[in-house]
């Protein structure tokens, strides 16, 4: 009884495998032959791939053979790819083939694709691109194919010389220039470039006249680019270490602290600002790639760049120093944070960072490019554009004086600079002030012990600092009296090129300060001895208290405000020396 119900059991598998295998070749006859979803090259590219990873627990995953798309494995998409292309592509500086056709891409080509200096072939036919075409005008194209998108414009002269360019059904138009004089050749081809400007308008393709074959490599070469793409993002999700997720969480903290404490009332700001998280390439975009051209000033903190948007709008962006940018990205988020809430109008805003890449970058409104160093010490005569008179020095010296006041008393904790000097005080053409890299020295680790050792740094630093690392609000006083030091003689804090004596300014002039005769001849020989006597020896008195070796016996920024003020109103027209 059991053999007879085993053999009737057989019986009906075996009929269940012969209609299967009628079904599949009835359906194999019925359609168009595909030996696999996904092109074998690209299966070999991730079979090496996941062998080389160590054959990670990956569902599907093979290091011999399989289909990707076809079985469904763990991380590769065989479907369409929708929405724009990525601004993070630029990060990709050696691909030299970018291949995304017969996708529904949409939206203008990226700005930073200008930056795939290696990018060679690019083939984004069949999808909804549109914009123009001038971010590809400098790359060194070689094979590129626009066909059936809806790009417009004129097309950059440089792209119609590349030996494989493909253009047909978008809107676009082709300029020439040569002399009126000469009829517009007859002939086919590039030689068209030398006809009068012209729009030309080209029809799109219509996907209905395309063979079945035509269908099946369009399908295949898409299936190829997801499988390219796929790989990239594996990559990227594999090897890039996981302190990336650590930052976004951090960021989100950071949001939530910020939206927290706009709810509790604050001395220093009532209202806590937006500061938006920029991208390296967007940055490297806007500054020209970090050039010297759009360099501002140097810090001990690191170099402050002039940018520039697309819509003309200027921001300085400090890259902060290779040293410093090591720290954890946590601490850098709590530095913007901390740095954000810094509002004044004699201080640099800060609207924006980025903590990408183990890149520390911070975006502050744009102020201005010239520095009060500039306009003291420039060698070169045609960069001192402005000359500043004796009560424009104080009025400098006054509104640096307010900015700080306001970190030294504005906040519930003083902050203190501990990088004033001249570098720092940027100075527009109306002589506005504005101070930069406040609060970055309290609250970045470990800074403080490497600017202290700063040869620019230790003119301006106290001798507590240089002794102990004591900094204080009492040791930004003696930076500033240094800084008013030099407004009123127009020398440098340290100069090997004088007298032994003279070489250190603080030193030599602490003991002249009171004598008349010897202040009078201390002042900066441009301002051709026109200042009032009463106002410099107010001033006098102001540097003589800052610079006290002993820090109890040096004033606060309130007093020192309160005199300046005084010395800015003791002007009374009778004590100039011509």
């Amino acid at each position: 009884m059991n053999h007879k119900r085993i053999s009737e059991a057989k019986r009906r598998v075996y009929l269940r495998l012969v209609l299967l295998l009628v079904f599949c070749t009835d359906l194999h006859a019925a359609m168009p032959f595909f030996p696999t979803y996904t092109n074998s090259e690209d299966v070999y590219a991730i079979n090496k791939l996941y062998s080389a990873l160590g054959s990670p627990p990956l569902s599907g995953w093979t290091s011999l053979g399989g289909d990707p798309c076809y079985e469904l494995w763990q991380g590769v998409q065989c479907n369409q790819f929708t929405g724009s292309i990525p601004s993070t592509l630029s990060y990709l500086t050696s691909l030299s083939d970018l291949k995304l056709s017969d996708n529904k891409l949409s939206g203008h080509l990226p700005p930073s694709i200008r930056y795939l200096r290696s990018l060679t072939t690019m083939h984004v036919q069949n999808n909804e691109l549109s914009g123009t075409l001038e971010v590809l005008q400098n790359l060194p194209l070689k094979d590129l194919n626009i066909a059936n998108n809806q790009f417009s414009g004129i097309v950059p002269e440089n792209l119609l010389k590349i030996p494989n360019f493909q253009s047909e059904g978008n809107q676009l138009n082709v300029t020439v220039s040569p002399s009126p004089e000469q009829p517009p050749p007859a002939t086919d081809g590039p030689v068209q470039q030398s006809s009068p400007p012209s729009p030309v308008y080209n029809p799109p393709l219509h996907p209905k006249r395309k063979t079945i074959d035509a269908k099946a490599i369009a399908y295949g070469v898409a299936i190829s680019s997801s499988i390219i793409i796929a790989i990239a993002i594996l990559l990227v999700k594999i090897c890039i270490p996981t302190w990336k997720e650590k930052q976004n969480a951090s960021l989100k903290r950071v949001k939530v602290i910020m939206h927290e404490q706009s709810k509790e009332p604050d001395s220093a700001n009532n209202t806590t600002q937006s500061i938006q998280n920029n991208q390296v390439a967007i940055l490297q975009q806007y500054t020209d790639s970090f050039s010297e051209e759009n360099l501002i000033e140097e810090c001990s903190f690191g170099k402050l760049y002039l940018a520039e948007d697309e819509e003309r709008m200027l921001y300085t962006v400090l890259k902060i120093e290779e040293r410093i940018s090591k720290i954890p990205v946590n601490n850098f988020l709590r530095s913007v944070d901390y740095v954000s809430k810094i509002d004044h109008c004699n201080i640099l805003r800060l609207v924006g960072y980025c903590a990408e890449y183990e890149q520390r970058l911070l975006v502050y409104r744009y102020f201005s490019k010239t520095t009060l160093n500039d306009i003291i010490y420039s060698h070169d005569s045609s960069k001192r554009t402005i000359l500043l008179s004796w009560m424009s020095r104080i009025q400098v010296a006054l509104q640096a004086a307010n900015a700080l006041e306001y970190l030294h008393e504005g906040g519930q904790n003083p902050i203190v600079h501990q990088q004033f000097a001249p570098r720092n005080i940027l100075l527009d053409n109306d002589l506005q002030v504005c101070i930069s890299c406040c609060g970055l020295a309290s609250s970045l680790p470990f800074v403080s012990e490497l600017q202290s050792y700063c040869p620019l740094a230790l003119s301006y630093n106290a001798p507590e600092v240089n002794e102990s690392q004591n900094w204080s609000v009492k040791s930004d006083v003696y930076s500033f009296g240094v800084v008013l030091l030099e407004l009123l003689t127009g020398r440098e804090p340290y100069d090997s090129t004088r007298p032994r004596a003279e070489r250190h300014l603080a030193r030599w002039a602490s003991y002249q300060l009171h004598d008349i005769d010897a202040l009078v001849k201390m002042v900066d020989p441009a301002l051709e001895g026109r200042f009032p006597i009463r106002s410099l020896s107010r001033v006098a008195d102001i540097i003589s208290r800052c610079i006290q070796e002993e820090p109890e016996f040096r004033p606060s920024m309130k007093e020192i405000v309160q005199d300046l003020t005084r010395a800015l109103n003791a002007d009374d027209g009778s004590s100039s020396i011509f």
